[in-house]
């Protein structure tokens, strides 16, 4: 529930069509923004799944990027592009 609501904080909307019925059917936060993810100091996290060499799972966890990723994301976003 904390990780939901703290994804809500970073994200630009929710989606219309998949809802979380614990959060009264709010749809799922969706469009991480970059310059919130900075700004609230939240990392989104992705649930993720590792295959074993012969098939079948072997492991699964919640990963999140490195804060840089967003950081210098937003600098390139702040920055005029001249292509």
């Amino acid at each position: 529930m904390e990780r939901n609501e703290a994804l809500y904080r970073i994200t630009v909307g929710e989606n219309p069509d998949f809802k979380i019925a614990a959060f009264a059917s709010r749809g799922t936060p969706t469009g991480i923004d970059v310059f919130k993810v900075l700004e609230e100091g939240v990392l989104p996290v992705r649930d993720i799944g590792m295959a074993g060499k012969g098939g079948g799972q072997i492991g699964a966890g919640i990963v999140s990027a490195p804060v840089e990723c967003f950081r210098e994301a937003a600098e390139r976003l702040s920055v005029p592009s001249f292509r």
